[in-house]
């Protein structure tokens, strides 16, 4: 059977292929966010301000270990799109069977560690112990099922790859509908609290898993492998740990600077943790335009640079930054209109001082949208074509001045130092990257296999 929505990107409008392709994971990230949403709003106004501080102080620990594995996955299918691109049948399917095998060993291994050290990263980021127990609870629930996370991750990164994002929006549609019912369910009828709302998300990703399996055994024949796809291949192996390394250092190199950050602003009390967690989440919502088009921006780039179509691909990310600043500013001032009735919505809080902090950590983060575009879009397109280490280096800037912040501003700036650390360092990421994009570019010639 032929394969459904497998879509070939080197051909066609490049606008029109950016934005149809970006809707779904738009689309996706929506879901997931309402979710989350769902669960920290559910936190808030049923068990009070010190539950969804409890899931705000681990944030930035799930979004390291889960941006770690979907980096992996990333990068992994970026070698499955040149191998589409480039029409090699035979390497797809080695690839794919190299995901499965990297996947597997290296998120088993990465949740029994983490489930082991979980309780001293919580006291060395200043946890309050009035929400310690909490906030372990939950945590540890969400990374004892990260493989569960990284199959997902996986298996919809292999449909994205082949050009069809909008399968696993679908699934990911059932699975959000699944996680807010298990939320009802073990919050208000069970009062299982914190822990309740973690098994929830982790079951609804477990439904997604199953759905894509199901899907790909299916309808992708072109996805499976036999033994000989499965034997390990140095120069696909490499390949793949060098794609992926370099988009999960990227990915995880500055949500590590997060962590630092987040031990800081656990320091600053219970009620600046639920300000930053409710403004957080929905910063998260609305950066979703900027990383949906970005996402779609690293396929779209990596088949047409396997096809050695150069100049589409600078089109591409031409394109993405356009469409990003439109969004940007349409949410600048989405913010200033109606962000403080949406923050006491999430929240559940009325006190001022809440309400204050989360409303100026949202003005300064929105505001740097625009340049946060130019950076996000520079940096995909040079994981696309193949060029590593810029995008590294990027992050690390973002390490190193996220932890300046952490012990040299915060402490005497106290959340305001929060909310100009990010900002600050877009305008810095994004001057390197762009510096370094004009200079790569040249280097591209149209034309040429890349494979």
């Amino acid at each position: 059977m032929a394969a459904p929505r497998v879509k070939d990107m080197t051909t066609g409008p490049v606008g029109k292929t950016l934005i149809l392709f970006a809707l779904p994971f738009f689309l996706s990230s929506l879901l997931q966010n309402i979710y989350n949403l769902v669960d920290a709003t559910l936190a808030g106004h049923l068990y009070g301000e010190a539950a969804l501080a409890a899931i705000g102080t681990t944030t930035s620990i799930f979004t390291l270990v889960t941006m770690f594995a979907n980096g992996l996955n990333t990068g992994f299918g970026i070698v499955l799109s040149r191998a589409f691109g480039s029409h090699d049948q035979n390497k797809l399917k080695q690839a794919v069977a190299a995901m499965l095998v990297l996947n597997l060993g290296i998120n088993v291994l990465l949740a029994i560690l983490m489930c082991l050290v979980i309780g001293p990263i919580l006291r060395l980021l200043n946890t309050p112990d009035e929400i310690f127990a909490q906030a372990k609870s939950y945590i540890s629930i969400i990374l004892a099922a990260l493989p569960i996370t990284a199959m997902y991750n996986m298996l919809s990164s292999m449909l994205r790859s082949l050009g069809n994002s909008r399968t696993p929006l679908f699934f990911l549609a059932i699975s959000s509908c699944l996680n807010v019912v298990l939320d009802l369910a073990f919050v208000l009828l069970l009062d299982w609290g914190v822990a309740g709302i973690a098994l929830a998300t982790v079951f609804a990703q477990l439904l997604s898993c199953i759905l894509c399996f199901i899907h790909i055994r299916r309808h992708y024949p072109q996805l499976h492998f036999n033994r000989n796809h499965a034997r390990i291949d140095k120069v696909l192996y490499t390949e793949m740990l060098s794609s992926g390394a370099s988009m999960s250092l990227m990915m995880t190199i500055f949500n590590l600077g997060s962590v630092c950050v987040q031990g800081a602003i656990n320091s600053l009390g219970t009620y600046t943790i639920t300000a930053q967690t409710a403004a957080r989440k929905l910063y998260n919502l609305m950066n979703m335009p900027q990383t949906s088009l970005s996402s779609a921006l690293t396929t779209l780039v990596s088949q047409n640079y396997g096809a050695g179509k150069i100049e589409r691909c600078k089109r591409s990310l031409r394109l993405e930054i356009i469409f990003g600043l439109i969004t940007s500013f349409t949410v600048i001032l989405i913010t200033n209109l109606f962000g403080p009735a949406l923050i006491k919505a999430v929240s559940g809080s009325s006190d001022p001082e809440v309400l204050k902090n989360a409303m100026m950590y949202l003005r300064f983060h929105t505001a740097g949208f625009p340049i946060l575009t130019i950076l996000m879009g520079t940096r995909m397109f040079m994981q696309g074509v193949g060029r590593k280490i810029v995008p590294i280096v990027s992050s690390i800037i973002e390490l190193i001045g996220k932890v300046i912040f952490t012990f040299l501003v915060i402490p005497y700036l106290g959340f305001l130092g929060v909310c100009m650390v990010e900002p600050f360092l877009w305008v810095i990421c994004m001057l390197f990257l762009v510096f370094n994009f004009i200079r790569i570019s040249r280097t591209l010639k149209e034309g040429a296999s890349t494979i």
